[in-house]
């Protein structure tokens, strides 16, 4: 029949009844599906195709957004996992719920411990956590029992973490604080590799992995400049990784000198806002460079894609090249521009009104990258302060006095050294040698009595003996070497030997 609201449309609401009068509440569950549908069928015929909705639309318009696709990943991962094959109703009775629970559980704690996508250690407890979140989601939505949905949010926030401990996947916190991060170092490795390659002929070449197993293509001249470029509106701007790789060439204005960037998160308070940052004279010419080298009028037009696809790809190229071993994955243009941009602004005495201006943050968000980066800050000054108060209580003995004792120590130890290679050499020779009259074979630098060093002559550093030359020595005292016990013999031998 059709509804009366629709006024003529071609929707339809189908009639619904019983085939037969409940005889109690607990009777309407089963009753009200009469194909007796497990949660799964219920979410693959009810949900999954709302959810496949959201993905076309978004793909329609190509937003930078993944609607619909992941929770169609998230069933895909609870149907390989086989918890949902259960009637909603069943859950009614509490000890059935507590036996799907029990029997669940294994699933689930290999779910914070690996990754669906790969069966290796997770990195992030995040995708178990989304899961599980999702599932309740569909319990609440379809009917089963609160008493058993709230036991399972329980089960899902706090009892599976607290029954793996330590096996548990890290959560995404403590991932990101064992993550490489774009340090200065690394910055300033970026832009010398980069201009290496721009401007040296005799450069080393950056090589791409090819869709071909084992072999690489080395990227070209266009392609650098595209990194260059986008490096360059990285340090820029405060910009997300997407919105960096969805830019226009009309985008960048170089008459008003400025970048506009559209907020393409989806779930932003700010989307589809603009957000306008002044473009520096060093990105203007990296981009110009860009721009002027692509090889059509058309790819130059103010609505083509400033860049091509294969940019992430080639500046993950990039990472490798530099890093080596080293490298892994995250160290994107995102965490370049945004994590490295609002840490820059944060080490640099920025304040919540520079964070929120400058990469469009929530004063909310704002205040959580603020409290992380002065959390860790004020951490080590309470250790400091803490330190120093056991140490007033005599509890913890102070830094400078541990290092004038070393000092001390070592002096002590070369003096022993040096009169027990005289009395050496006394006895070898009969003549009388004196402690202080000994050269040093083995250091180039040792204490002077004052907290400082002083230099031993060159000339006695060239004739130490070859066995001396311990290659874990580099150029410090350092008394637990092996060549320590060596060192009186070529006191001796340097003090009889003539002067070469």
């Amino acid at each position: 029949m059709k509804h009366a609201q629709f006024k003529g449309s071609s929707v339809e609401v189908q009639p619904r009844a019983w085939s037969q009068s409940p005889e109690t509440f607990r009777d309407v569950p089963e009753l009200a599906d009469a194909h007796m549908r497990t949660l799964r069928d219920l979410v693959h015929s009810v949900q999954l195709p709302l959810e496949e909705s959201k993905a076309q639309m978004v793909k329609a318009v190509d937003a930078d957004s993944r609607a619909g696709l992941q929770v169609q990943y998230y069933f895909d991962i609870l149907d390989q996992m086989g918890v949902m094959e259960f009637a909603p109703y069943e859950f009614n009775d509490q000890a059935t719920f507590l036996q799907w629970l029990e029997v669940s559980q294994p699933a689930f704690m290999q779910l914070g411990q690996y990754s669906p996508k790969t069966g290796k250690k997770s990195s992030s407890r995040r995708t178990a956590q989304d899961v599980m979140s999702q599932l309740s989601k569909w319990m609440k939505v379809h009917g089963v029992h609160a008493s058993a949905t709230d036991h399972f949010d329980w089960f899902r926030t706090t009892g599976v973490w607290s029954i793996l401990g330590r096996d548990a996947a890290p959560t995404t916190q403590a991932r990101k604080q064992g993550e490489l991060k774009f340090t200065d170092d690394l910055r300033l490795a970026v832009f010398e590799r980069l201009q290496d390659l721009l401007n040296n002929p005799n450069a080393v070449p950056l090589l791409h992995e090819s869709k071909k197993k084992g072999q690489d293509d080395i990227i070209g001249k266009g392609r650098l400049l595209s990194i260059n470029a986008a490096f360059f509106i990285g340090l820029n701007t405060t910009n997300r990784g997407g919105e960096i790789t969805k830019l226009k060439v009309g985008d960048i204005d170089f008459d008003s000198m400025t970048i506009s960037t559209y907020t393409a998160k989806a779930s932003s308070s700010k989307f589809g806002q603009v957000r306008e940052d002044p473009l520096w004279p060093e990105t203007e010419q990296a981009v110009k460079e860009y721009i002027q080298s692509r090889r059509t009028e058309k790819m130059r037009a103010p609505d083509a894609d400033l860049f091509g696809k294969g940019l992430p790809a080639c500046w993950r190229s990039l990472m490798k090249d530099i890093l080596g071993d080293q490298w892994t994955t995250g160290l994107g243009l995102h965490k370049l521009s945004r994590n490295g941009g609002i840490q820059a602004l944060l080490e640099n005495g920025a304040g919540m009104g520079h964070l929120t201006a400058a990469a469009g943050l929530q004063p909310s968000t704002a205040d959580e990258y603020a409290t992380g980066y002065n959390d860790t800050k004020l951490k080590a000054e309470a250790h400091e302060i803490k330190r120093a108060a056991y140490t007033s209580q005599g509890l913890l003995k102070d830094a400078i006095q541990d290092a004038q004792e070393a000092i001390t120590d070592l002096a002590d130890m070369l003096a022993y050294l040096k009169a027990d290679a005289a009395q050496t050499a006394t006895e070898m020779t009969g003549e009388e040698f004196k402690a202080e009259d000994m050269p040093v074979a083995l250091y180039d630098v040792l204490p002077n009595g004052n907290g400082g060093y002083v230099s031993v002559p060159s000339e006695v550093l060239e004739r130490r003996r070859e066995r001396d030359l311990n290659s874990r020595v580099t150029r410090t005292v350092d008394f637990e070497s092996t060549a320590i016990p060596g060192y009186a013999i070529s006191a001796v031998m340097l003090a009889l030997a003539p002067p070469s």
